[in-house]
């Protein structure tokens, strides 16, 4: 890291770029304005991912954990095309956004978010139909976990409808909304599993998963909604016209 800082400030930082009609040089408080909010949106994404299984933990069994890490894992199944259509959409989002072609914005953004469907939907219908088959997989026992994959999944179908949201608003300079969002999101989920855990285990702990999946998806697209102008998101029996 410190000589990624020692890099860019005595060479990238030399260099200059267009904006409209002026040249800025890039300035090291506007980036760190942008990418500290990020940085902080990972580390509370990376909490929330811990915080079932370290509350499990403290309140049931070690069979339980090992149970639900396994459902937990296979229903993120469901959202590997979401991050791999994230990694080429968001300079995409940037760009169209920098040129203010927010037409331009959403059409990328509808249409990342229809592949993101179209290819996660097989996954998420066979994980909803044969949860206790695929856990069997890993051994009998673990079939006790199928009603949380169910409930796992249906947070990573809610993920998969919404699509890029989150990547928009980091892209399009909303990286604090982001941020607190996320905040919010994880102290949800702590209040959740400490609530729902004790009595009803893991499938408490799969509750309060989806609950904070399902809740900042559709704080941030409603946000995108009203940044665009237009719904980004993708049910082929729900759309709205460009």
């Amino acid at each position: 890291s410190t000589v990624a800082i020692y890099i860019w400030r005595k060479i990238i930082n030399s260099f200059f770029y267009s904006v409209g009609s002026f040249q800025k040089k890039i300035d090291f408080k506007q980036l760190l304005s942008i990418s500290i909010p990020m940085l902080l949106t990972n580390s509370f994404l990376l909490i929330m991912n811990w915080t079932d299984s370290i509350m499990l933990g403290i309140f049931r069994t070690e069979a339980e954990v090992g149970i639900y890490n396994v459902a937990l894992k296979v229903s993120m199944l469901a959202s590997l095309s979401l991050t791999a259509v994230n990694v080429i959409a968001a300079p995409k989002f940037a760009e169209f956004w920098g040129r203010n072609d927010t037409l331009g914005l959403v059409k990328i953004a509808r249409n990342s978010t229809k592949l993101i469907f179209i290819t996660s939907f097989p996954v998420l219908l066979f994980l909803f139909l044969f949860p206790k088959e695929i856990l069997s997989i890993f051994g009998k026992s673990f079939e006790e976990g199928y009603l949380a994959l169910i409930i796992l999944t249906f947070g990573q179908f809610v993920n998969a409808v919404s699509g890029s949201v989150g990547y928009i608003l980091q892209m399009t300079g909303y990286q604090k909304f982001h941020q607190n969002i996320f905040l919010i999101g994880t102290v949800l989920n702590i209040i959740l599993n400490y609530i729902l855990i004790p009595k009803y285990g893991i499938l408490g702990a799969a509750i309060a998963s989806s609950t904070s999946i399902i809740f900042w998806n559709i704080i941030f697209s409603i946000k995108v909604r009203k940044i665009l102008g237009h719904w980004v998101y993708y049910l082929p029996f729900l759309r709205e016209e460009i």
